[in-house]
């Protein structure tokens, strides 16, 4: 025997909800600040030509390349630099424009 399964209710005997109007949406509170991404390396104060090596870095800083080529214009190049095992040891960034 089968236990028994009751039916689900329709959409029909639903109740609708009440749409309020003018009703601002809150400020989020306890919200944490944005954290800059690498900021302890300082990117943005390399001059053209000038380069950085982030010893022990195992991945570009993709991010912080994105976020100051579209607020401030610079542009950067690097590569990583590995041992012979093909590990990581190193990043090397260099300012572009």
């Amino acid at each position: 025997m089968t236990p028994y399964k009751s039916p689900r209710p329709s959409n029909k005997l639903l109740p609708f909800l009440k749409i309020e109007r003018h009703i601002p949406i809150p400020n989020v509170s306890g919200a944490k600040t944005p954290r800059v991404p690498h900021a302890k390396w300082g990117l943005e104060r390399l001059q053209i030509n000038e380069s950085v090596y982030m010893e022990g870095a195992k991945a570009m800083p993709k991010k912080l390349f994105h976020i100051l080529k579209r607020e401030r214009g610079i542009l950067f190049s690097s590569r990583v630099y590995r041992d012979e095992d093909g590990m990581p040891i190193g990043v090397r960034v260099w300012r572009v424009v």
